[in-house]
């Protein structure tokens, strides 16, 4: 392997010669315009894609729905999405293992903020359970759905109870606003942009925060087998992007607010709430079930049986880089059977 020197610009002005891995890793990232997906932001803006000798062309989808498209067609090598859209692609992966079908490579955040379920105030909905009969725009095939499920089982309804309205997310505040819905199933930047255009008319109804959660990063499973040191390399670089924004937290949000075009007052309650932190843990394998669970029972999956959830998650790599970020069983010739 060889080693070169690249100057790296860090906070304050300074520049520090820092060792790079030279790696031939041309590959294409697609995060999104979320909040959860801040680390993609700040390892693209502070370098750490470069530093960890990487040429990554960088692009921001708007839904992670969108971003596996891309990633099962090969128009990207990465892409970062919630665990809904890996769960509703098990009906493709049913077959067996291909070298198309995504995996996981870890986990960058979770939160229990990161979602809401808006109305207009003195639309005649004062509580959830006033929602039903009405109609719900929201983004299918995402977390939204998910999300929908649980607030409406949390508050005493059957989440069929109300008219759904499938829209990009960047139609889910217009559809508001013109009275072709009477909430909307957001995240952010949507909450924000929405609160900007409607101030105190817009409201988050109680129990947006009964779903956690988490932002991933994956690949396809051809990726993971042919190009490991690639896969390190771009663990190390997220790795490197949490730690910064566990420093700056301040300003890590500040890149956030500036690309999604609002400011602080306009954000939802919850920024602090947002950990972000690189693993693969149980949390990770019991959020997949509860999801299958869900798609299989509400008829979203048909009921058939699928592969063990473990297949969606490559735990290599991570291993390989930071073995004390892995916390879920290992499979295959020579590793572990658990990390302890």
């Amino acid at each position: 392997m060889q080693w070169r020197l690249r100057l790296v610009r860090c906070v304050g002005g300074l520049l520090l010669a820092a060792p790079v891995l030279a790696v031939a890793a041309d590959a294409r990232l697609l995060g999104a315009h979320y909040l959860g997906d801040i680390p993609t932001r700040v390892a693209e803006q502070q370098g750490m894609f470069r530093r960890h000798g990487l040429d990554i062309e960088i692009a921001y989808g708007a839904s992670g729905r969108d971003n596996l498209a891309a990633l099962r067609e090969g128009r990207v090598d990465f892409a970062l999405m919630a665990e809904t859209p890996l769960v509703l692609n098990l009906a493709t992966t049913a077959d067996g293992p291909r070298s198309s079908d995504p995996v996981i490579l870890a986990n960058l955040a979770h939160s229990n903020h990161l979602n809401q379920v808006v109305t207009l105030a003195g639309n005649g909905i004062d509580r959830p359970s006033d929602l039903r009969g009405h109609r719900v725009a929201m983004a299918g095939r995402t977390s939204s759905a998910y999300l929908w499920y649980l607030f409406a089982a949390y508050h005493g309804f059957d989440s069929r109870d109300v008219t759904r309205i499938d829209l990009q997310p960047s139609r889910l505040g217009d559809a508001l606003i013109e009275g072709r819905a009477d909430a909307a199933v957001l995240w952010e930047p949507w909450t924000s942009r929405l609160r900007i255009r409607l101030g105190e008319r817009l409201r988050v109804l109680p129990g947006s925060d009964l779903y956690t959660a988490k932002w991933l990063l994956v690949t396809r499973r051809a990726v993971s087998d042919e190009r490991p040191a690639l896969c390190r390399a771009v663990l190390a670089a997220y790795r490197d992007a949490i730690d910064w924004i566990g420093r700056h937290r301040d300003l890590a949000l500040a890149l956030f607010l500036a690309d999604a075009g609002v400011g602080r007052e306009a954000l939802a309650d919850g920024w602090d709430t947002v950990l972000f932190d690189l693993n693969l843990d149980w949390t990770l394998l019991a959020g997949l079930q509860q999801q299958l669970d869900w798609a299989v029972g509400s008829g979203r999956l048909p009921a058939q049986s699928y592969p063990d959830l473990l297949s969606l998650i490559d735990a290599r790599p991570l291993e390989d880089l930071a073995p004390e970020l892995v916390r879920i069983p290992l499979d295959g010739p020579g590793e572990r059977d658990a990390i302890p």
